[in-house]
């Protein structure tokens, strides 16, 4: 992430135990995390304690397991907080996620999943290829390295074509 939200030392250590952990809200560090979380909710908005851990679940998740599935959240949800949510109701709290400043450096920074963060979904995101795939335009990477390993292509021929082009640049072929 571009900006990094400043936090003590004690902070980032309770943090980074929390991520690197098994989920478990009863413990302590758990505990600091969900109060570093509220205390450092954008704008003051208040949230409701119901819902915190929800959000901590989610961002715990997403920190770890990028790739995770919005499906898989919600099993999730269900087996370790015992809580039944709608996908409407994931769907806001992905936006309040979406619009936590500390809670998105959280997870792009301080999960097991930050490589691919910030060495894959973030700069493929930002790229626009995202976007492209979707509306079936074609989009040259920025990195062709990356497209090698990647494990989450969006579209073989693309990448085929990728390659192709860049051996030719390269006087390869």
């Amino acid at each position: 992430m571009q900006n990094t939200i400043l936090v003590s030392d004690s902070i980032k250590k309770n943090i980074q135990e929390f991520m690197y952990n098994s989920f478990d809200l009863k413990k302590l560090v758990s505990k600091k995390v969900k109060e570093t979380i509220i205390e450092n909710f954008n704008e003051g908005k208040k949230i409701l304690n119901e819902n915190i851990n929800i959000i901590i679940l989610i961002t715990y998740n997403m920190g770890n397991y990028p790739f995770i599935t919005q499906e898989d959240l919600l099993k999730d949800i269900k087996d370790k907080l015992d809580k039944v949510i709608t996908v409407d109701d994931l769907k806001k709290f992905n936006k309040i996620i979406r619009e936590n400043n500390f809670i998105q450096e959280v997870i792009v920074n301080y999960g097991l999943g930050k490589k691919y963060w910030k060495n894959t979904i973030i700069p493929i995101s930002n790229s626009g290829s995202i976007k492209n795939t979707l509306e079936k335009k074609f989009n040259y990477p920025f990195r062709v390295d990356f497209i090698l390993v990647c494990h989450a292509c969006l579209n073989v021929y693309f990448v085929a074509e990728i390659i192709r082009q860049n051996m030719k640049e390269q006087h390869w072929i």
